[in-house]
């Protein structure tokens, strides 16, 4: 998962002694080969090394060109916070 969202650039490895609870899929290779990446990240929410190359935009909606399977309509949310602050006061 390093490689493909950072290149083969990586600035370390991780091997695991246990990979206990790993689940065979029979077709995995054959989707990969079909849709590729989009098989590991079916929601389309990783960052992966090329993905500005990803997608087809058309104003707020867009196209995964990899898979060809995913639109995405983009919506804008406001996020109000509340913050306390102490200031200094003299009376």
């Amino acid at each position: 998962m390093a490689v493909l969202c950072n290149s083969r650039e990586i600035s370390g490895a991780f091997i695991a002694s246990d990979l206990g609870g790993l689940t065979e899929i029979a077709d995995f290779w054959d989707r990969y080969t079909t849709i590729g990446r989009c098989v590991i990240d079916p929601e389309h929410r990783e960052v992966f090394v090329g993905d500005k190359n990803r997608w087809q935009v058309q104003g707020d909606f867009r196209r995964c060109l990899w898979c060809g399977g995913m639109t995405q309509r983009r919506r804008t949310e406001l996020k109000v916070t509340r913050r306390v602050v102490w200031d200094s006061w003299h009376p």
